[in-house]
């Protein structure tokens, strides 16, 4: 019994009796401009445009500046119709297979980005099951997913 007790006092012990606490002074790196969108078929485009930050950093975001965007869809060029924080929003809707060009500037650095408004994937074969015969209700979901890998 004796035995028994002393291996998961020991346990316990080896487990839960070091501590060390990690130092990280605030680091001060370059910052570096990021452009994030995510273009979706059906809804209106919007880009962030910010400063990049250290992790730890306690500011929500880090808008630029003036800073100055376009983009073009399919060769039509369009200007933000509104700025909020570091989110610029764009008057255009989003369909499957638009040609998106960006063209920013920051401070005398122009940055440039293309891409194309993927497809939305198409679901087939949706089946799902429902187990109540334990304590726990288990709900299992299957479905098939077709995306278009071809895509640029």
């Amino acid at each position: 019994m004796k035995k028994f007790l002393l291996l998961p006092l020991l346990a316990s012990l080896v487990l839960s009796s070091c501590e060390k606490v990690l130092e990280v002074d605030e680091y001060e790196a370059q910052r570096l401009v990021v452009v994030n969108a995510v273009p979706s078929n059906g809804q209106q485009l919007f880009v962030n445009l910010s400063y990049s930050h250290f992790f730890l950093d306690t500011l929500a975001a880090h808008p630029i500046d003036g800073a100055t965007m376009s983009v073009s869809v399919n060769g039509m060029r369009y200007m933000p119709s509104a700025v909020k924080g570091c989110n610029y929003f764009f008057p255009c809707i989003m369909s499957d297979g638009d040609v998106l060009s960006l063209e920013a500037s920051v401070k005398g650095t122009t940055i440039t980005a293309q891409t194309v408004v993927p497809p939305m994937p198409a679901l087939n074969n949706l089946t799902a099951q429902v187990d109540t015969s334990t304590a726990f209700t288990f709900c299992r979901i299957a479905v098939d997913l077709a995306d278009h890998g071809g895509m640029p």
